[in-house]
C-alpha cells in the first residue's frame, strides 16, 4: 500500500472577473508531496534495441514547489447569444527538487538503475522541454481544444 504525504499543504486560487469580457486566473502550489510504496518491474523496451528492466522492493519518491496554473481571457456572453471563446490561455506547471531512491533494480541484468541520477534526468528533461515554444504549442492546442468544446471554430495553423 502507498502512503502519500504533503497534500494537505496544498493551496489553490481561482479568480474570475468580469461580465461579457472575463480574466480567469487559477494557481495550484504543494511545497513538498512525497511517496512511500513498493514496486515491482518486468518491463521489455523495444526501442532501438531491445532492453529489460527488472527488480522489486521498496520506492521513495519526494518532489518540491509543484505548481501548476492558467491565466485566460475570453469572451463569457451575459445577454448575446454569441458563443464562449477563449482569446488567450497561457498554462504553466513545474516542480523542483525530484528525489527518487528504491531497491535496486536492473537494466538487461546487470546495470544497476542509480535511483537518484534517474530522478536528476527527469527533472532536467522537463525543464529542457518545458520552455516557451512547448508552452505556446500546449496552449493553443488546449485554448482551441475548449472552443471546439463550446462550437467555435478554431484552427492551429
Amino acid at each position: 500500500m502507498a502512503c502519500v504525504s504533503g497534500l494537505s499543504k496544498i493551496t489553490d486560487n481561482f479568480l474570475l472577473v468580469g461580465a461579457g469580457q472575463v480574466r480567469a486566473t487559477y494557481v495550484m502550489t504543494l511545497p513538498t508531496v512525497s511517496i512511500d510504496t513498493t514496486y515491482n518491474a518486468d518491463l521489455i523496451l523495444d526501442l532501438v534495441s531491445k532492453h529489460s528492466v527488472e527488480g522489486s522492493g521498496s520506492l521513495a519518491a519526494s518532489v518540491d514547489n509543484v505548481f501548476f496554473g492558467f491565466n485566460a481571457t475570453g469572451v463569457l456572453p451575459v445577454i448575446t447569444s454569441r458563443p464562449i471563446s477563449l482569446t488567450t490561455l497561457d498554462v504553466d506547471l513545474g516542480f523542483s527538487n525530484l528525489k527518487l531512491s528504491a531497491d535496486n533494480a536492473t537494466i538487461d541484468g546487470d546495470t544497476i538503475i542509480d535511483w537518484q541520477q534517474t530522478a536528476t534526468n527527469i527533472e532536467t528533461y522537463f525543464h529542457t522541454i518545458w520552455n516557451d515554444e512547448v508552452r505556446g504549442i500546449v496552449n493553443g492546442i488546449v485554448r482551441c481544444s475548449i472552443d471546439h468544446i463550446v462550437n467555435v471554430s478554431c484552427h492551429l495553423i
